[in-house]
């Protein structure tokens, strides 16, 4: 139902009870993390420093008492890690400092840390495990879900997920991941709610022909705002991947979803039940010196809200490479959201929002090292319940410079 790699934990029960147990798998994770480090010599490390500077017209995206900025980013970041035949370890951190002069409630400072770790037990048999930080604003993290980003409010977010997977024969494999992840504001008074979740996914591929693999998924996941309402979703899906050339790849999958809620009074426990389609599509063609990227999705997405939401979304990227020098990027992105219907009145009480969010930008490169990128972004967002729309332009050059770093081939 919630995909794991964009959702995110319900609240820990027999907390007492479980702290032995956790501080075996977190003994165990450090142990295993280290031992990846100790053996081979394969290291690298590639730092990154940026400067920009950009107009925003309407910033917080309204449709009333809109007003413009100027926005100034120094951002300084940093990847690095260890990879062998048997095993791998990237790490990457990240700091923007956003600053609009006269608007200070709008600056922010995000910061953000990931891990990934995979390990070769055998040689059928891969374990990994991705862990991620992230400290940025609600201006940034909400606007893909609820559109509340008029308030700053700054959100934390931590994300674990280990996962296995096992090759049963040389065209068969199966895998089992679990992802926790757990989102605070800093402030409840912007409306926004925190939130856990927790999602158990298992999957089962097979290569049909050179061409054609098959997949299919099932999973459980656990949804918990801070509020008296919990939900519980569950999902399957069918899908295909199919290499139409060499440069060519298209990929499929559908299957039922269902959402259970419930709602904690006090004196007495409502529950509700909702089902649908989930689907996802995604065609990918690479030209000599372009390429085209097409998706389709549809699923419930975790949010700030306090309630998961329903999104359908269409998403497209070009790119061309005029030179080794000069190239251009063309993202564009539409999507509605609307929250889960129950039935009953519910159904009438649908909340819509229209987004759509392009942003092409042309990239020169100075030196081998030293980037200069010039954008220009327009949002547009329409909730369809008040009848209001807003749209937004703005205009971004930054400047980058990149150490140069050798990094080596990744495992399998």
């Amino acid at each position: 139902m919630f995909n794991p790699k964009r959702s995110l934990s319900r609240d820990e029960r027999n907390l007492r009870d479980r702290r032995p147990c956790r501080a075996r798998a977190a003994a165990t994770i450090v142990l295993w993390s280290t031992a990846t480090f100790v053996y081979g010599s394969d290291w690298f490390f590639q730092p990154e420093v940026a400067a920009g500077v950009g107009y925003e017209e309407n910033v917080d995206l309204v449709d009333e008492d809109p007003f413009n900025a100027t926005r100034y980013d120094l951002e300084a970041m940093a990847r690095g890690g260890r990879i062998t035949e048997r095993s791998q370890v990237l790490g990457n951190l990240s700091a923007v400092f956003q600053r609009y002069p006269g608007n200070e409630r709008l600056d922010s400072d995000n910061l953000s840390a990931g891990l990934n770790s995979a390990i070769l037990l055998t040689e059928l048999d891969r374990l990994s495990l991705d862990l991620s930080y992230v400290r940025d604003t609600s201006r940034r993290s909400e606007l893909t879900t609820t559109g509340n980003i008029i308030e700053n409010v700054p959100r934390n977010a931590i994300r674990i997920q280990p996962a296995w997977q096992r090759q049963l024969t040389e065209r068969s494999a199966v895998g089992l991941a679990f992802t926790h992840a757990r989102v605070r504001f800093d402030s409840n008074l912007s409306g926004l709610i925190d939130y856990d979740q927790n999602d158990i996914d298992a999957f089962y591929n097979y290569q049909l022909t050179e061409r054609l693999a098959f997949r299919g998924t099932i999973g459980v996941v656990s949804y918990d705002p801070d509020d008296v309402e919990s939900y519980k979703g569950y999902d399957a899906s069918l899908g295909l991947n199919y290499l139409f050339s060499e440069t060519l790849m298209g990929e499929l999958f559908v299957g039922p979803q269902r959402v259970d809620s419930q709602i904690d009074l006090g004196a007495e426990t409502i529950s509700r039940t909702a089902s649908g389609i989930s689907y996802g599509f995604n065609l990918s063609k690479q030209f000599e010196r372009s390429g085209l990227d097409l998706s389709l999705s549809r699923g419930a997405v975790p949010t700030g809200s306090g309630e998961p939401l329903l999104q359908e979304r269409l998403s497209l990227a070009y790119s061309y490479q005029f030179s080794p020098r000069l190239s251009v990027i063309v993202p564009a992105a539409v999507f509605r959201n609307e929250t889960i219907s129950f039935g009953g009145a519910a159904e009438t009480e649908n909340e819509m929002r229209i987004f759509f969010s392009m942003q092409p930008s042309i990239e020169w490169r100075v030196t081998e090292d030293l980037v200069m990128n010039a954008s220009y972004r327009y949002r547009y967002q329409r909730f369809e319940q008040e009848g209001s729309s807003a749209d937004s332009n703005a205009l971004f050059v930054t400047l980058s410079y990149v150490w140069p770093t050798e990094i080596p081939s990744l495992s399998q």
